[in-house]
């Protein structure tokens, strides 16, 4: 099996669009990191990556 090839520039875009979708529901100061890992559909630790 060959390694997953990830595209950092789009996976950065969609965590950021996450964290636009969470913020709007439950504002920036309500909003833990895992909200946005859970909206992306990642993994807590790929947002540190």
């Amino acid at each position: 099996m060959s390694p997953k090839v990830v595209d950092k520039t789009a996976k950065r875009q969609e965590i950021l669009d996450a964290a636009l979708r969470v913020f709007a529901r439950k504002g920036f100061k309500n909003t833990k990191m895992i909200d946005i890992a859970e909206e992306a559909r990642i993994g807590k630790g790929t947002i540190y990556e």
